[in-house]
């Protein structure tokens, strides 16, 4: 199945062709690679599961199944295994593997370009990315910087399954490459999600998020071998908690939640050469030519949402010809979506948000349902309450003291959306607070939205 599909997308252009590429190097590359340590080296297999798989291979090329043929030790190792070797539930999940394959006209699905190409390129920074030091393929993607209104509006349920198909499938026959290459039964894939950036309006993504992860479970099993979720967010929890529960047990013990601080851990587990730059790796990725980048299929490169907004009005998607129709945001001033919090009479709402590093950008936007409310914003660096000496800079000094940054004393928000930003200049907490203490007689119901975003490696 290799060779055909090497044979097949061989002639194709652009990312077609580097897949192509891919595939060959993946299984004509040096047979070197670490070996996984033994409690996470899946590709140790038994005598118990060596008669299992050859009595399943039987059984399904004597139903006549079509699509059987192609299937090898490892794809039927997967399944059994998915299936707790099973033989009627792993024969069911097999066959209705194979049909839906020939429904869903998958070979033909991935030998073509990804559906929508043009805009999803727009909305979504991603793409496959070597393979690991114990030769695992990898795929990347900077979920959180994900331009979701603008996906929710253009992108149909059915491009966003296809489009998860063309990406899984791929990354099967590179496992595919990768395990002929290492003399394995199969390799699983290793998935990086990049979380940076994540607001609110990602848990408008939960559904699609079910979707996807139901096709993994039930047509590519067994296939991830870890899932590194880093760069996460104060709001990246709850969001988390929901999808976690779409998963099953197995797929979650093999996910890793990470902070900020992710690169140590990445580069020992998979390693400098196969990791980009911007996560503490030694390859320089090719991100001007898209999904396409010649060192490993690198990334493409992230717009901004007036970037965005540019390309899909060059692209003439209809509703991005006319931009007066968006807010500066990027959403449908209707469409935003906030976190509601009720304010008594006399009382006050504190939120603090809490930042590693410097040139972190935090980005607030509330309204009121009814009457004004005040409202106030103070960074406090890390060091601001250390002692200093007479004898520094002034500005130097400055930056370690806590200020106000923003400063409304009664704002009429029930008639607009107030907003703002602040960037650090340093590690530290933004105290953000609602004031209705001035109010004797009237509580406020207030619609609030915070997100995140590290600019730092935008600007190396």
């Amino acid at each position: 199945e290799i060779d055909r599909s090497i044979e097949r997308l061989d002639v194709m252009v652009d990312h077609e062709t580097i897949l192509a590429e891919q595939l060959a190097a993946d299984a004509e590359g040096s047979e070197h690679a670490e070996e996984l340590p033994e409690e996470l080296d899946v590709t140790v297999v038994s005598e118990e599961e060596r008669v299992f798989v050859a009595e399943l291979e039987k059984r399904v090329l004597a139903a006549g199944i079509e699509g059987a043929a192609e299937l090898d030790f490892g794809d039927y190792l997967r399944f059994a295994r998915a299936r707790k070797l099973d033989a009627d539930k792993s024969f069911a999940m097999i066959a209705a593997y194979l049909k839906w394959r020939v429904d869903a006209k998958v070979d033909e699905l991935v030998a073509g370009p990804r559906p929508m190409d043009d805009v999803m390129l727009a909305l979504v920074s991603n793409g496959h990315h070597k393979t690991d030091k114990y030769g695992r393929p990898i795929y990347l993607e900077r979920t959180g910087r994900v331009h979701v209104w603008e996906f929710m509006k253009l992108v149909p349920d059915e491009a966003v399954i296809s489009t998860h198909i063309w990406f899984m499938d791929r990354l099967r026959l590179r496992a595919k490459a990768s395990a002929k290459r290492l003399k394995k039964p199969f390799v699983q894939t290793v998935h990086v999600s990049d979380m940076e950036g994540m607001g609110l309006a990602m848990r408008k993504m939960i559904r699609l998020f079910s979707m996807v992860s139901q096709i993994d479970q039930d047509y590519y099993p067994e296939l991830l071998g870890k899932m590194y979720l880093i760069n996460v967010p104060w709001i990246f929890p709850p969001i988390w908690r929901v999808c976690e529960k779409f998963l099953d047990v197995r797929t979650r013990a093999k996910v890793a939640v990470l902070g900020a601080d992710f690169k140590k851990t990445l580069v020992e587990e998979i390693g400098a050469e196969s990791l980009p730059e911007r996560y503490g790796g030694t390859c320089k990725c090719n991100q001007a030519q898209g999904g396409n980048g010649q060192q490993g299929g690198c990334m493409n490169k992230l717009l901004t949402t007036k970037e965005l907004h540019a390309e899909l009005a060059r692209l003439k998607v209809p509703e991005f010809l006319d931009n007066s129709v968006l807010d500066e945001y990027g959403a449908d001033v209707d469409d935003e979506e906030f976190l509601e919090q009720h304010i008594g009479r006399r009382d006050s709402f504190e939120l603090t948000l809490t930042a590693a590093n410097k040139d972190t950008e935090f980005s607030w936007a509330f309204k009121t349902a009814k009457r004004d409310i005040g409202f106030l914003a103070v960074w406090h660096p890390q060091d601001a309450n250390s002692t200093s000496s007479n004898d520094g800079d002034d500005d130097e000094e400055s930056k370690s003291e806590s200020r106000v940054v923003a400063r409304l004393e009664r704002v009429d928000s029930h008639t607009h959306t107030v907003r703002g930003t602040f960037v650090t200049d340093g590690p530290g907490k933004l105290a953000l607070t609602w004031d209705n203490t001035f109010s004797r007689f009237n509580g406020k119901t207030l619609f609030y939205s915070v997100t995140e975003l590290q600019l730092r490696d935008e600007k190396e």
